[in-house]
């Protein structure tokens, strides 16, 4: 789980029920049993606790992919 963001770790297991021992670098969000509406609430309570939206990611995304491109989205300041 080390190639994962912590935070979206969090979300993905404290807001949307994913368990941990799923979490895995290549798990895909689709095979994790999230669709569309989840992404969109992973999204929704990333952006409240960073103050940065990230919408771009779809169910095709791997974790470690996910996390790569909201690390870099933070650090450029921006939103996706």
């Amino acid at each position: 789980m080390s190639d994962i963001q912590p935070s979206l770790a969090d979300v993905l297991t404290a807001h949307l029920g994913v368990p941990t021992d799923e979490l895995a670098p290549e798990a895909v969000f689709e095979d994790l049993g999230l669709d569309s509406l989840a992404l969109v609430e992973r999204a929704v309570v990333s952006e409240e606790r960073t103050g940065k939206g990230i919408t771009s990611l779809t169910a095709e995304f791997a974790l470690a992919q996910a996390s790569q491109y909201m690390a870099s989205v933070t650090a450029q300041g921006g939103q996706a």
